[in-house]
């Protein structure tokens, strides 16, 4: 299965492209800084078709920032995304 990480994935080309690939059944991890747009584009992305989605707060712009929010996001995500 195909992961894709978008960031920008609230709006804009970052949402079209999260949501092109919830379409193609691909496994999304969003990163947007902001929260209630982010989670409205994930509900999105999971009625598109997505097999997993996994929304990340976060700035891109600052490292620690993004580190840990998609440590701890991440796992969760990947375990979502194991298929026995």
């Amino acid at each position: 299965m195909t992961t894709l990480v978008v960031t920008g994935a609230a709006s804009g080309i970052g949402k079209g492209i999260s949501l092109e690939a919830a379409s193609r059944g691909m496994h999304v991890a969003m990163l947007d800084v902001d929260e209630e747009a982010l989670a409205a584009a994930a509900d999105e992305a999971r009625s598109a078709g997505a097999a997993a989605v996994v929304p990340i707060i976060c700035a891109v712009s600052a490292a620690a920032q993004v580190v840990g929010s998609f440590a701890q996001d991440f796992f969760t995500f990947l375990n979502s995304s194991i298929v026995p």
